[in-house]
């Protein structure tokens, strides 16, 4: 079995990072999932060395290389509490990262198979989440008990958000956007059955009720069927989408109670989310801007802003915007944020320079992603869904700060630079359909 089918399955195993928290009471199945990605890499990096092939690299390599150094740099930030506090929050912040290096670095196996592994390995977990939602057990309420995020995250509307096993709502949220865009370019390039998973995780995405998450899965989808070769090809793409997309929208609507299948969902109902009633989820407001979550943000950005400007060159150091750190930081002295924003969580850990270096990021990302299309529209199309969805979804959250999806994205864009940089190496290129 190659690395990169390793990786696969160690993305699988990290969807069920909440569930074993919950059950263990400690995060040390993560701690399991580290050891294995830093095994992997070392295993890759010391073969390629062996083998010549560390040498060129492209640029996207050297960005996420700067990247994850600056970000180890600042675990010595003088507002971190400790080393240890600086070492797990860079966890959250560019350890994932080195998925991208093992896939860029490992010439054996194929997209195809890695995407598969994930996609149908996923099942499992995207069936646990929605049963979870109508009839949660008690190891999955343990998920709620022992998260650093605030139990009021778990409950919109008539039903507990979709979130077990992974460690919340939005976790699984943005990785049900993703699998979606997996499962319809697989469906293109492969079996109809795609079609069925791309709706399983629609249902899952909806249950969720994470707003942010089916905004950014309908922009991903948009993006993809925008670089769909050819109008017929964009249409059918679009065919397929609608009845994943579809199923986002009942299983939302049941979700809050708006269909009428699920318990409860007045005004008063405990499982309703803050400032919101069942009526208004449904029908928004008049002005979308005047959406009470969506006001806290603002007002968390415009401190965010002012936190920034005080401190632009050195920020506040890793897990000084990581969510759940902020009982390390009860020294007036140390100060620590929640973020609410992948944008922010860069500005604010590692300064204007740490900003500028992750925008360039995202643009090599995108670059490289475009490059991919024309070579492997499988990779090319997934990578460059993968990337909106994250982009998107990261305006109002820190998407990238926790198992599975930090691996699976980092491992998506490794994916895409390998294709664009391979010159020949692979035999999953593919075309099209006609």
């Amino acid at each position: 079995m190659t690395i990169t089918t390793w990786l696969a399955l160690l993305i699988v195993a990290g969807e069920w990072t909440g569930l074993a928290r919950g059950i263990l009471g400690a995060p040390y199945y993560a701690a399991i999932l580290d050891v294995v990605v830093i095994a992997l890499f070392g295993f890759t990096a010391i073969r390629a060395a062996r083998e010549g092939r560390l040498w060129p690299v492209p640029l996207i390599a050297v960005l996420v290389g700067a990247y994850m150094l600056l970000a180890a740099v600042q675990i010595l930030n003088p507002n971190v509490p400790t080393v240890l506090v600086g070492l797990e929050g860079y966890r959250k912040t560019a350890f994932t990262m080195l998925a991208f290096f093992i896939v860029l670095l490992e010439r054996r196996g194929g997209a195809r198979q890695f995407f598969t592994v994930v996609a149908i390995g996923s099942v499992p977990a995207l069936l646990w989440a929605i049963r979870q939602s109508f009839a949660p057990l008690p190891f999955d309420l343990a998920i709620i008990e022992t998260t650093s995020a605030s139990p009021i995250s778990f409950h919109s509307g008539a039903v507990l958000r979709a979130f077990s096993p992974t460690a919340g709502p939005f976790h699984l949220g943005i990785l049900s956007a993703i699998l979606m865009i997996v499962a319809l370019v697989q469906w293109r390039l492969g079996s109809r059955w795609w079609l069925a998973l791309a709706v399983l995780a629609g249902v899952a995405l909806g249950m969720t009720i994470t707003r942010a998450n089916i905004v950014a899965a309908a922009v991903g989808l948009l993006a993809v069927a925008a670089l769909a070769w050819g109008w017929r090809e964009r249409f059918r793409f679009a065919a397929g989408a609608a009845p994943a997309m579809a199923a986002v929208l009942v299983a939302s609507l049941i979700a809050i109670g708006a269909l009428g299948s699920a318990p409860g969902g007045g005004p008063d109902d405990p499982g309703a989310s803050p400032g919101q009633d069942v009526g208004e989820v449904v029908g928004g407001v008049a002005n979308p801007l005047q959406d009470r979550s969506l006001q806290f943000r603002f007002g968390y950005w415009r401190e965010y802003l002012e936190a920034i400007a005080e401190r632009p060159v050195i920020g506040y150091g890793t897990s000084a915007a990581a969510d759940g750190f902020d009982h390390y930081y009860t020294e007036d002295e140390h100060v620590n944020f929640e973020p609410h924003s992948l944008y922010f969580k860069a500005a604010l850990e590692l300064g204007i320079g740490g900003f500028v270096l992750f925008a360039a990021l995202l643009i090599a990302c995108a670059v490289t992603c475009l490059r991919s299309v024309s070579s492997d529209p499988r990779v090319g199309l997934i990578a460059s869904g993968v990337l909106v969805v994250v982009g998107v979804s990261g305006v109002t959250g820190p998407m990238l700060d926790a198992y599975p999806v930090n691996l699976l994205f980092w491992a998506t864009m490794g994916w895409a630079a390998r294709q664009v940089w391979a010159k020949g190496r692979h035999a999953d290129v593919e075309a099209l359909p006609a």
